[in-house]
């Protein structure tokens, strides 16, 4: 990118005490078990969807941080590999910012449903990252396949079920 913008993280909720406890990996073989884990943390949290074959591994950090992976399943939960992706980072205003950075050269905005934006590097089309209006959230999607990310965060719609916001 041509400059860079400054990123602030700001915890916007309060972790239940049912939520998992901060810096701790759960794994869910269904969307239902991915559901119930979900649910407890009581802030928006983005995926891409269902996929099959996958095993869900969730992540919530101390700082609101929630990271999904879409394991290949017999693939141990907090195996090094890269794979699918969605962290959503609690966040001032993102909105604004990704879309200031879509207009900036060497950047490509990426359309997305439900009135989010999106950008990514040009150069760089493995990490997306997305925000919607009103929601203090950011979202990256980032897939090790080229190209894969950009297409996961434009398809779908934007939900509030199971706590969880489908950007793909």
């Amino acid at each position: 990118m041509a400059s860079k913008a400054g990123w602030v993280a700001v915890e916007t909720t309060r972790r239940p005490s049912t939520a998992p406890a901060p810096n701790t990996t759960v794994t869910a073989d269904s969307v239902a078990k991915l559901e119930s884990h979900v649910a407890a943390i009581r802030h928006w949290v983005f995926w891409v969807g269902p996929r099959k074959g996958v095993t869900y591994e969730l992540t919530q950090q101390s700082d609101g941080t929630v990271r999904i992976r879409y394991l290949p399943r017999g693939v141990a939960a907090g195996s090094p590999e890269s794979y699918l992706t969605v962290l959503t980072y609690p966040f001032l205003n993102p909105f604004l910012v990704i879309a200031a950075i879509a207009k900036q050269s060497n950047t490509t905005a990426v359309y997305v449903p439900g009135s989010g934006v999106g950008a990514y590097p040009t150069s760089d089309p493995h990490d997306v990252h997305v925000a919607y209006p009103g929601v203090d959230f950011q979202i990256e999607v980032f897939d090790p396949t080229p190209g894969a990310a950009p297409r996961s965060s434009r398809t779908g719609s934007r939900s509030r079920s199971m706590g969880v916001a489908c950007c793909g």
